[in-house]
């Protein structure tokens, strides 16, 4: 799937839930990952230190659907 085609999937699912975007925007600014040890292109992993391992490209589409809301 493509990272375009991945952001209208995830905006769609977000936009057409309430609590789904008040949850969101209570992130704040906070980084987001999407934690997923078998799949570091679309999430990551997080160490003890806080390092973020993988693309995070779930993370990262969600944190600019975050920005536009």
């Amino acid at each position: 799937v493509s990272l375009k085609i991945m952001k209208e999937i995830i905006k769609a699912k977000i936009t057409q839930n309430a609590d789904m975007i008040s949850a969101l925007l209570a992130t704040g600014n906070n980084i987001l990952v999407e934690e997923n040890k078998d799949d570091l292109f679309y999430g990551a992993t997080v160490d003890d230190d806080g390092v973020i391992t993988g693309l995070n490209h779930v993370g990262r589409i969600i944190m600019e659907i975050r920005s536009e809301l």
